[in-house]
């Protein structure tokens, strides 16, 4: 029993540290305000605002603007340590996810404009994961190389991926299935950082997104979760010994 709780508690260890940071937009959150200001996120009041029963499932989500007066707006959050398993540092991999929606009709154009993108990273497109969004619905990372992914005006998708800042790259998946993939450029050296921001250039263009359930995770080391295997074989073998 003694070595079981040993092993018990280096499992525990080993999977408390691909933790997660979600927001939901729920309470603590204040809707019917601007995000900036609320639960650490700073930047521009004018960019998205938290408002209920717009989320998935009618929960409270964040809603971006559609007659925004800026460009380049945007809103910020640092995940602290302790929200990603006790390190926060531009290197390893870390998986992420979110529902988005598009509230209005898109436009037809075939042009790819980013209305509004997501960077994760240190907040500079160079060394961040940038998923763009675009004025007519369509979901890109850094632009655009790879097949892009059209979002149904009042229905939820799940955007998710991987980034992976030791090889600087990123994949970018919709509903499960790969989309498009981007690079990072020159890796960076501060903390990750979620930025949301507003690229809109002209009223024409405006559109109102709303996203709910941002989770950003890292993803355990090789060794970890060959050390998770190993040690539940040893603790099948010591239950079957007594």
């Amino acid at each position: 029993m003694k070595y079981s709780l040993v092993l018990v508690a280096t499992i525990y260890g080993a999977v408390t540290a691909a933790q997660a940071i979600v927001i939901d937009f729920e309470s603590p959150y204040t809707a019917g305000s601007a995000l900036s200001g609320q639960e650490g996120w700073g930047g521009n009041s004018s960019t998205i605002s938290v408002e209920s029963g717009v989320g998935e499932g009618g929960s409270a989500g964040g809603q971006f603007f559609s007659s925004l007066s800026t460009t380049f707006a945007g809103v910020n959050l640092t995940p602290s340590a302790a929200d990603l398993g006790g390190s926060n540092s531009l290197s390893g991999q870390y998986s992420y996810s979110f529902d988005i929606t598009i509230n209005d009709t898109p436009a037809a154009s075939e042009s790819f404009q980013a209305i509004w993108s997501l960077y994760l990273g240190d907040g500079t497109s160079g060394n961040s994961a940038r998923i763009n969004f675009s004025d007519a619905g369509r979901v890109r990372a850094n632009g655009g190389s790879g097949a892009s992914y059209t979002l149904t005006q009042g229905n939820f998708s799940t955007i998710s991926g991987v980034v992976d800042y030791d090889t600087g790259t990123f994949t970018l998946l919709a509903d499960s299935v790969l989309i498009d993939s981007g690079t990072l450029g020159t890796s960076g050296s501060g903390a990750l950082d979620l930025t949301m921001r507003v690229n809109g250039p002209s009223s024409a263009q405006w559109r109102q997104y709303t996203i709910d359930n941002i989770d950003i995770a890292t993803v355990p080391e090789p060794s970890t979760i060959i050390m998770l295997g190993f040690g539940g074989l040893v603790l099948i073998w010591l239950r079957r010994c007594g």
